[in-house]
């Protein structure tokens, strides 16, 4: 804990008593872990984003890239084999994986107080575990159920490491770090989008019999996450504030950034307040300024989804072959090319993240994206000489701009805002509407393509100027100071936004 992190402390000399009790606390090698990557929250970072943001940016991608082989199986057994007169695409398998998303969110309400936050997590791997299982035997039972229960079982676990594995995330890390350690999860989505993409290929593993085994390959990165995870403690903030175990919350944030147990305490009671009696998703909405903070989180949610990545990433490469790329760059390469600066601008973000206010972020990238998506529809309607260029340079920076606020801020905003008691219930329910928003999405979206063709990507510049304009005026800074204010009619306490001092 940094010195002017302590309570009471208005930057001027501590008060002797503090001094005497703590000479070692302005020393040079306390500062350094307590604000630094210690070894145990790099392991933190790499066993969630392998665990679960990778598994979950893998299923996202691998349905795409498998999509004709996967069409291809499921009209041979249902047609063929059954001899039914109708057949249903992968864009089911979508629905399916997104619903799953919204049900395993509802569950994360229950699971991340009464499991715990680290537990929740590994429930979560299992079922996706079981879901691999399944994906690799449907071929061998022709049954279109098994793969249907296997992406369900999929979103399921997806739903809930988006809503608890942000929150553990940032209750392990420092204060300086919350917004990398929040900025790992989207990360590991950008990873896991691209590793989908590679081994998708025909000449690494995508041929038109491998994809059940394409499918549960997310598998190999969770029995990957398990070796780092044995490692990690639960959540000290959990431990102290939810579960009453204060000495052993002690011990774990001290083991955890390599401060004094009387450090850890310190930021501990500063920090956070035992929560009282339970916090419920009633209680949470009946507290109005709690329930303002909520529908933020909700609109942020929505924004994401309706903001166009996911159309601009799956068609990308549709979009290169379209405009006949003839300097010598082959769709293909542009197309990995996008993902490539996906994933290097996530690790940029670790950086940018701790160094710039959130809404401000949040504002920039929107105002850009919003730029580019109106350069992509005027470069798709005047086809000119040049169009080509113009169309590949806006789809890359829309790409770059929606990667340094957009995509990373609103999965971890929720943890920031909320105190440790309603945290899991904010979540919950935030996690729940990004994949309501999802379903909705990919239900409206191949739609309004077909009645707008380019000028869908308007409907796309409108809500990013929505969402910037709603984060300019109701959006609270959340790089913050802990400072605490009693709630009203409640016991527990919750963050109050001010600016961090620089």
């Amino acid at each position: 804990m940094d010195v002017e992190d302590l309570p009471g402390h208005n930057h001027g000399p501590l008060p002797s008593p503090i001094t005497h009790s703590f000479p070692h606390i302005n020393k040079p090698h306390v500062h350094h872990h307590k604000h630094t990557w210690s070894t145990r929250l790099i392991l933190a970072a790499g066993a969630i984003s392998l665990g679960s943001s990778i598994p979950l940016g893998y299923n996202i991608g691998i349905i795409n890239v498998q999509s004709k082989p996967i069409d291809d199986w499921l009209k041979a057994i249902i047609v063929l084999e059954h001899d039914f007169h109708f057949t249903i695409s992968e864009e089911v398998l979508k629905y399916i994986f997104a619903f799953g998303g919204i049900v395993g969110s509802i569950l994360s309400l229950w699971l991340a107080d009464h499991l715990g936050r680290k537990n929740s997590i590994l429930f979560s791997n299992f079922i996706t575990i079981f879901s691999c299982i399944l994906c690799v035997v449907t071929p061998s039972t022709q049954a279109v159920e098994v793969l249907l229960i296997a992406r369900l079982l999929s979103g399921v676990s997806s739903g809930m490491v988006t809503s608890i594995a942000p929150m553990y995330l940032l209750e392990l890390s420092p204060l300086r770090l919350k917004g990398a350690m929040g900025a790992t999860f989207t990360l590991g989505l950008a990873v896991g989008i691209f590793c989908s993409h590679i081994l998708g290929l025909t000449t690494v593993l995508g041929t038109r019999e491998s994809w059940s085994v394409l499918l549960a390959l997310q598998g190999v990165f969770i029995l990957m996450s398990w070796l780092l995870l044995m490692f990690l403690p639960e959540s000290p903030r959990f431990l102290y504030s939810v579960k009453g175990m204060k000495q052993n919350a002690i011990m774990e944030l001290s083991a955890l950034r390599g401060v004094t147990l009387k450090q850890a305490e310190i930021e501990l009671k500063d920090h956070n307040a035992p929560i009282g009696d339970p916090w419920t998703l009633r209680r949470l909405i009946s507290l109005q300024d709690l329930r303002v903070q909520l529908a933020v989180l909700c609109v942020l949610f929505v924004g994401q989804q309706f903001t166009g990545i996911e159309y601009v990433l799956n068609n990308s490469l549709e979009h290169f072959e379209d405009i006949n790329l003839d300097d010598g760059v082959n769709a293909r390469i542009a197309g990995f090319f996008i993902y490539m600066i996906h994933c290097f601008l996530s690790v940029v973000m670790l950086y940018i993240v701790n160094k710039c206010r959130r809404k401000r972020l949040l504002v920039v990238s929107c105002s850009l994206s919003g730029l580019c998506l109106i350069l992509i529809t005027i470069s798709l309607t005047f086809k000119t000489d040049w169009w080509p260029t113009i169309s590949v340079i806006s789809l890359l920076l829309y790409v770059s701009s929606f990667t340094i606020g957009l995509q990373p801020i609103p999965y971890f905003m929720g943890a920031e805002m909320f105190d440790v008691g309603p945290r899991s219930s904010a979540m919950a329910v935030g996690s729940a509407v990004h994949w309501l928003s999802r379903l909705a999405a990919l239900l409206l979206l191949s739609t309004l393509q077909s009645l707008l063709q380019q000028y869908i990507f308007l409907i796309f510049a409108f809500v990013t100027a929505f969402v910037a304009v709603f984060t300019q005026w109701c959006l609270p800074e959340t790089k913050l100071n802990l400072r605490r204010k009693s709630l009203p009619h409640a016991a527990p306490k919750r963050v109050s936004f001010q600016d961090e001092d620089p």
